[in-house]
C-alpha cells in the first residue's frame, strides 16, 4: 500500500494535493541512476574526448567532484529531509510528545550536512586538522577531516540511540538503514580511499571506492526521505497553506 503525504490548501474551496512517498522515492533514485550512468559514461569518454571537451563535462558530473549536479542534487536531498524532520518536531511540539527535541536536532543535523555538501566545508577543514593529528600518522587519515567528524557522529550515535529505538519499528529500520548506507560511505570508504590515496594515489580503484561511497550516501539520504514521509503519513501529520 503507497503511502501518501499531502497539504491541504485552504482557500474559498479546499484541495487536497497528494504525494506518495514510495513514487517519490523512486524518482529520486531513478535520477541518481541517471546521474550515476552519466558519471561513468564521461569516465569512458575521458580519453577518447579532446581535454577541453572532457574535463568541463567531469566537472559537471562527476559523483566525487565539488560545484555540480551530483552534489547539489545530495545537498537538496539533505535539505528537504531536514525540513520534513523540523516539520514532524512542530507537530511533536505541539503535542507536547516525548523526543520532540531529537526531532528538532535530527532536522538541524541534515540542514548542515546539506550546506556542508553544498560548500564543502568537511574538505576545507582538512586544511585545518591536517597539522592537528600528524602524531598519528596513518595511511588511513590522508583525508584529516574523518577525525572530527568520526567523532562527532559517535556523540551523536549516542545521543540519538534511545530516540531511534523508540521509533516505530518500520521507521526504526528504515533509519538504522539510511545511517548504515550514508555513514558507511561518508566515513567507511573514506577511509579505505585515504588508504588507496596514500599509497597510489588518485587511481583507478580510488575512483571506483569514491562512486560507490558516493551512490552509497545519496541511496542512504533517499531511504531517509521515504522514511520520514512515511512516518508523517502514518503519524496524520497534516500542513495546511493558507492565504
Amino acid at each position: 500500500q503507497e503511502r501518501h503525504y499531502y497539504a491541504e490548501l485552504d482557500s474559498h474551496q479546499k484541495q487536497s494535493v497528494y504525494l506518495s512517498a514510495k513514487k517519490i522515492a523512486v524518482t529520486l533514485f531513478l535520477i541518481t541512476v541517471v546521474l550515476l550512468v552519466l558519471h561513468m559514461v564521461v569516465y569512458a569518454l575521458q580519453n577518447p574526448l579532446p581535454a577541453s571537451v572532457a574535463e568541463p563535462l567531469d566537472g559537471l558530473f562527476n559523483l566525487s567532484r565539488e560545484n555540480n549536479f551530483p552534489t547539489y542534487f545530495s545537498a537538496f536531498l539533505l535539505l528537504f529531509s531536514g525540513l520534513f524532520a523540523l516539520v514532524i518536531y512542530q507537530y511533536k511540539k505541539s503535542t507536547k510528545a516525548k523526543f520532540r527535541l531529537q526531532w528538532m536536532l535530527l532536522g538541524l543535523v541534515l540542514i548542515f550536512l546539506s550546506l556542508d555538501e553544498a560548500v564543502q566545508i568537511h574538505e576545507r577543514l582538512t586544511k585545518f586538522t591536517a597539522p592537528k593529528f600528524t602524531f598519528l600518522d596513518s595511511a588511513f587519515l590522508t583525508f584529516a577531516w574523518v577525525i572530527p567528524y568520526t567523532i562527532l557522529f559517535l556523540v551523536v550515535a549516542v545521543y540519538f540511540l534511545k530516540f531511534v529505538l523508540a521509533l516505530p519499528n518500520r521507521t526504526r529500520n528504515l533509519f538504522i538503514a539510511s545511517g548504515i548506507l550514508f555513514i558507511g560511505g561518508a566515513l567507511g570508504f573514506e577511509f579505505i580511499e585515504s588508504y588507496v590515496v596514500s599509497h597510489n594515489g588518485f587511481n583507478q580503484v580510488y575512483w571506483w571506492l569514491a562512486t560507490v561511497e558516493e551512490v552509497m550516501e545519496i541511496t542512504g539520504v533517499i531511504v531517509l526521505v521515504y522514511a520520514l514521509l512515511d512516518y508523517i503519513k502514518t503519524a496524520g501529520i497534516q500542513l495546511s497553506f493558507k492565504n
